[in-house]
């Protein structure tokens, strides 16, 4: 049921602001850029070990054969990915398959899982994972801040 028309501009009463009605105060960027100036200086949002935010596997033949994972590379294979986790945000998904963390090759879904014991909310580190499809294999090898 369409609104009752009088035939007037609903919107003739609105008037936009014209160019000098706003004036903003010469210093009121400068709040922000104490947090911008320097990354290090903001503190993490979360306290205590950080969460990658991912269900994982073992590369069984079965995870094998339904992801295209070769035989011959190991990892931890990505079941499930959290929504809004720090997985997420990086675009991992399941079927990819997990294959360094800052710098050491993984082999499996418990070497990981060890690995991120010592990751602190706002900590870096850098991660490598594959997604394999019929026509070949793409990497991805990123920096993550764990926030």
């Amino acid at each position: 049921m369409a609104p009752e028309s009088n035939g007037s501009n609903p919107f003739e009463e609105f008037q936009s602001p014209g160019p000098n009605q706003f004036e903003i105060p010469k210093d009121f960027l400068k709040q922000f850029e104490k947090g911008r100036s320097n990354e290090g200086d903001v503190p993490p949002l979360r306290q205590g070990k950080a969460k990658l935010g991912v269900q994982l596997s073992d590369a069984t033949p079965d995870l094998r054969s339904q992801f295209h994972i070769p035989a011959d590379v190991n990892g931890a294979v990505v079941l499930g990915v959290g929504p809004g986790s720090v997985a997420d945000r990086l675009g991992v998904q399941p079927g990819d398959l997990i294959t360094k963390f800052d710098g050491k090759s993984v082999s499996s879904a418990k070497e990981l899982s060890t690995m991120m014991g010592s990751v602190n909310w706002g900590d870096s580190k850098r991660l490598q994972y594959n997604r394999y499809a019929d026509n070949g294999v793409s990497t991805v090898d990123t920096s993550v801040t764990f926030r």
